[in-house]
This record gives structure tokens, C-alpha cells and sequence, in this order.
């Protein structure tokens, strides 16, 4: 048994150098297939039929080398060009001198090869399709390898068939190479299924059925690998997925975000329907905490279609309320807050993400009750800042895993939905919520999960409010939300006075802090001034609305805060952070 075991390894290894060497060639001398087809016919070798069974090797080593072979002689649409080694080896092949040959162009060639490359493709579909059989067998034994090289060689011809896929020119064992390509687009491993999913998303014209099955998959391939150790959730390792989790969140934002998006042009109402259906689902009273990752991946989904959903809207289209009845049931389903979400800063980010995202929809369609709802859950994700995923809790190792937290998402979502309506969030209670936000911003910003930009979105959204209500009411509210800036720039300022004459060696740690307030300072002042040229310029067009005051506020603020400033200047402004914030 060793000794056949033996020669066997030995055979495919044989096999396996002899395919490579062929690429090589290929590759040095631009062969076609066709051509290779032509010269193994003269030894009355049937090379298509080779190619078939050399897929049923159980050799890694032999699928491998026959997946590269066929990438270097398949050449996909628009690829095809006739170079001088090609002519020179269509001579050799054709058995003739140089001047009979000088009769037979490159054009013709070419078009001589697109006909007889057809016809190769024709049997490859059939061959390769015959594949989802052993596909579905070597990923039951855990061999990820064959089915990766198969997954490539299904990929090529897949890609140089588009067309005749969709044109139907191919009906015969096309099913059986679409299915392979699905079961491949299935496959956990990231780096087999983001090589299917590509050429899935491509033939989705290929019937008005394709669209309905393939989304359900790439739904699912956008849930997060993670595992539960009781009901703690945590990111799952790269052995579940074949990659960590920031090769994965590029896998979905590259590879599955274009798919997403072509489903979405094929059948968008499909294509909505069935995301509010999981958003409602996984909202219900019964959810799980395990269900948050269903919910992030069917908002990451909805998300990936918003700026097409939004298109309509910035043109003042008349169908661009054609989705207001799933966004509006996705909303009311979201307004219940379910209880995982806190455990899951995932989920809790993809949330507010998703509210940012249709931040035209909420302030340009959505009902006043619908804004309202994006407005508490985006606010209220803010005040968790405050105090949420301490070291102590395990979702706070989540957390360090994530490229943008759910705090900063939520401070972008505040902006939006607050600047593009503002006057919907001048009554006394919203003004008490923002007020709790800004102040709760401070706190998380203390324990490092707010970072300046995201106040500053904050600080934004909040002047164009401020700016927004009535001229008796503007001064004493602006002065209001700058007291936690006046307060902390004259604490940084105490604080860096101190470490000056005593503890020199802290005052590194504390101009970043004094830095920042002034930049938030400037922010404030900048952003109030732009909100009232706004309000002012609709008052011109709408006499119906009072002209806002001049920016007495800000000079008021500035004015007070002068002696504060002018000393800052005077002792720090060689730090680098002080200078770049006062310049």
C-alpha cells in the first residue's frame, strides 16, 4: 500500500510539473487554446476530454497547476490580441513557409480563433460543471485547496462565458457550472468564495430568478464570523473564515458591496423587501444576542444600496420615495432598541451607520415620527459613550478590533440628520437630549472613545440647531453648549501652567487635550457662523422667517474667553499641537 501510495504522489507530482510547464510555455509563447487543442490533436490526444479527468485528481498539486494553466490561456472578452508570437506559432502548427502564410492576417487569425475558442469554452462549461459534485465532496473532508483551484478554473471559464451565459448561446451545462460557482460563493473560506461571488454578480441577467437566489447567499456571507462562549459574543477565529476579521471587513466592503449593489439594480424591490424582512425579524422581542450579528449583516446590506436609494432624492425625482414603505417598517422595527445591541458593538455600529447613510431619506421623506426615532437612537448611542464597554465587560475586545466605533458612527449620524433639518429639533426636549450628548461627548472623550473629529461632528450638528431657533433664544443656548468648552480649556490651561513650573516632563501629555478644545472652540464659532448665513439666506427667500441675530454670540464667547487665549498663545504656541490649532 506505501508503494502504490508512493507512486501515486509521484504520478501527480509528474503530472502536476508537466501542466506548469505547459503555462510556462503558454505564457512565453502567447498560446491560445485552441491552438493547443490543434497540436494535441496532431498526436491524437483529445485535450479537452485531459483536462476533465485531470479535474478528478485528488492531488492538490495537479488541480492547482491545471487552474493556472487555464488562467494564462483564457483570455476573457476584450482580452483577445493576436501578437507576433501567436502568428508565429498558428505557423508552426498549420505546417507552412513564410510566404504562404503572409496570406493569413492577424484579424483573420483572430477571428479563425474566437469561433474555435467558443467551442472549447462549450465543452469547458460542461466538463467544469460536472465539478459541483467533487466540490461539495472535498469540502466535507476539509480540503479547501481543491476547492479553491476549482473554484478558480470555474471563475475563468465563468468570466470568458459572460455573454453566452446570458444569451442562452450556452445551454448546456451551464446549470452545473452556475452551481458549482454557487456552492462556491457558499463556501466559508473567504478566499474561495470572494473568486465565485465576483463572476455570480456578473451574470445576474441571466434570468429573473438568478437574482432571488443568489441574494440570500450574499446575505449571509456578510454576517461576521464570530462564536458565542455562553451568551458573551465574540469574533470568531480566522479558521472559521479563512481570514481575520480585517481581511474580512475588506472582503465585504470590496467583493460583496459591488454584488450587493448589482442585485440592487436588477430587482430593487426584491431587493428591499427581503432586507426589511430580516431587520424585522431580528428587531423581535424573542431576538438573541446572537441574532445582533444577522442584524448588523442585513443593515450592512441595506447600507451598501444607500447612496443608489438616495440618488433619486438629491435630484428632487418624483420616484424618490419609491423605498419610503420598507425604510419606514426597517425604522419602526429599530425604534424597539433590542436588547443585544448594547452587547454587540458591532451591531450597534452598523446601526448608526445605516441612520447616516439614509440621512437624506429620514430629512427629505421620512415621517416626523420616523426622524424622530433615527434622531433617539443615534443620541442615545452617544450617551452610551459615557459609560459603555468599560475593560471589564468582553464586548470591549470587540471593540479594539473595530476600524470606526459606534460612538463615532453616531456622532456622524447626529451631523447629518441635524444639519439637513434642523428646525425639526429646536423644541425644548431635543434641546435637553443634545445638551446630555454634548455633555456626555466630554466624558467619553476622557475615556477615549470619542475622538475629536466625532465631537466635532457633534459640536456641528448642534450649532445648526442653535442657529435655527428664535433670536431671543439663540444667545443663551449657544453660551449653554459652550460652557464645557470654556470650563475645559480653563482646566488644560491650569493643568499645562502646573506641569510647566513643576512637572515638566506631563506637559507632553496635556497639550494634545488643550489643543483639541481649541480646535472644538473654532469649530463652534466657524460652524455657528455658516448655520446663520443659511437660516439668514431662507429667511430672504421666506419673510414668513425671522432674520437670525449676527454672531454677537460667538464674539460674547470669544470675548470672555480672550484672557485664556492670549496667555495659551503667548506660553505654548511653539507646541506643535497649540500651533496648528490656533493657526
Amino acid at each position: 500500500e506505501n508503494s502504490e501510495s508512493s507512486n501515486y504522489e509521484w504520478n501527480c507530482r509528474l503530472v502536476s510539473i508537466s501542466l506548469r510547464a505547459l503555462e510556462r510555455w503558454c505564457a512565453a509563447t502567447d498560446l491560445s487554446l485552441p491552438q493547443i487543442k490543434h497540436i494535441c490533436a496532431k498526436r491524437q490526444i483529445n485535450f479537452i476530454a485531459l483536462i476533465s479527468d485531470a479535474l478528478y485528481s485528488d492531488s492538490a498539486y495537479v488541480v492547482e497547476a491545471m487552474a493556472e494553466l487555464l488562467e494564462v490561456c483564457i483570455k476573457e472578452n476584450g482580452e483577445e490580441k493576436v501578437s507576433k508570437e501567436r502568428m508565429t506559432q498558428a505557423r508552426y502548427i498549420m505546417e507552412v513557409g513564410e510566404d504562404a502564410f503572409r496570406s493569413i492576417t492577424p484579424e483573420d487569425l483572430f477571428r479563425i480563433e474566437v469561433k474555435e475558442m467558443e467551442d472549447v469554452l462549450a465543452e469547458l462549461v460542461t466538463g467544469v460543471g460536472l465539478q459541483r459534485f467533487r466540490f461539495s465532496e472535498r469540502q466535507a473532508k476539509g480540503d479547501h485547496g481543491v476547492c479553491r483551484n476549482l473554484t478558480r478554473i470555474a471563475a475563468k471559464v465563468g468570466n470568458a462565458t459572460v455573454a453566452k451565459l446570458i444569451s442562452g448561446k450556452i445551454p448546456t451545462g451551464a446549470s452545473g457550472l452556475l452551481e458549482l460557482l454557487m456552492k462556491a460563493g457558499a463556501h466559508p473560506h473567504v478566499h474561495i468564495s470572494s473568486i465565485a461571488i465576483i463572476v455570480l454578480s456578473q451574470l445576474l441577467s441571466i434570468g429573473s430568478n438568478f437574482t432571488p437566489r443568489l441574494l440570500p447567499l450574499l446575505q449571509h456571507r456578510a454576517i461576521i464570523p464570530y462564536v458565542l462562549n455562553g451568551s458573551v459574543p465574540s469574533l470568531a477565529a480566522s479558521s472559521s473564515s479563512g481570514v481575520d476579521f480585517y481581511e474580512f471587513e475588506n472582503f465585504r466592503q470590496n467583493v460583496l458591496v459591488e454584488a450587493l449593489q448589482r442585485c440592487y439594480e436588477q430587482n430593487s424591490k426584491y431587493y428591499m423587501d427581503s432586507c426589511t424582512s430580516a431587520v424585522e425579524e431580528f428587531c423581535s422581542s424573542s431576538a438573541t444576542v446572537e441574532v445582533s450579528f444577522q442584524l448588523e449583516a442585513a443593515l450592512f446590506c441595506l447600507s451598501a444600496v444607500a447612496l443608489s436609494v438616495n440618488s433619486p432624492l438629491k435630484k428632487n425625482c418624483q420616484k424618490g420615495d419609491i423605498h419610503a414603505r420598507q425604510l419606514s417598517r426597517c425604522t419602526t422595527a429599530l425604534s424597539t432598541k433590542p436588547v443585544f445591541l448594547p452587547a454587540n458593538p458591532l451591531a450597534l455600529a452598523q446601526l448608526n451607520r445605516f441612520l447616516g447613510m439614509y440621512g437624506s431619506w429620514y430629512t427629505m421623506v421620512a415621517s416626523p415620527q420616523a426622524l424622530d426615532v433615527a434622531f433617539e437612537l443615534s443620541v442615545s448611542t452617544i450617551n452610551m459613550s459615557g459609560t459603555a464597554f468599560s475593560d471589564q465587560e468582553p464586548a470591549s475586545e470587540m471593540l479594539k478590533e473595530m476600524a470606526v466605533t459606534p460612538f463615532s458612527e453616531a456622532a456622524k449620524a447626529t451631523r447629518i440628520l441635524l444639519t439637513r433639518s434642523p428646525l425639526h429639533f429646536t423644541s425644548q426636549h431635543k434641546i435637553t437630549l443634545l445638551g446630555s450628548a454634548w455633555e456626555t461627548s466630554y466624558i467619553a472623550s476622557n475615556r477615549g472613545m470619542l475622538k475629536i473629529e466625532d465631537r466635532e461632528d457633534i459640536c456641528k450638528g448642534i450649532c445648526s440647531v442653535v442657529a435655527s431657533l428664535p433670536v431671543s433664544k439663540q444667545e443663551i443656548s449657544y453660551h449653554a453648549f459652550a460652557i464645557p468648552i470654556v470650563e475645559c480649556l480653563n482646566t488644560m490651561t491650569k493643568q499645562a501652567d502646573t506641569a510647566r513650573q513643576y512637572e515638566i516632563a506631563k506637559l507632553a501629555s496635556v497639550m494634545p487635550r488643550l489643543a483639541d478644545e481649541l480646535r472644538l472652540l473654532s469649530t463652534m464659532v466657524k460652524s455657528f457662523s455658516v448655520a446663520l448665513d443659511k437660516v439668514n439666506t431662507k429667511s430672504e427667500v421666506n419673510k414668513s422667517i425671522p432674520i437670525s441675530c449676527e454672531i454677537q454670540p460667538s464674539i460674547g464667547l470669544l470675548a470672555k474667553l480672550w484672557p485664556c487665549l492670549s496667555h495659551i498663545a503667548s506660553n505654548y504656541s511653539l507646541d506643535k499641537h497649540i500651533s496648528e490649532s490656533l493657526g
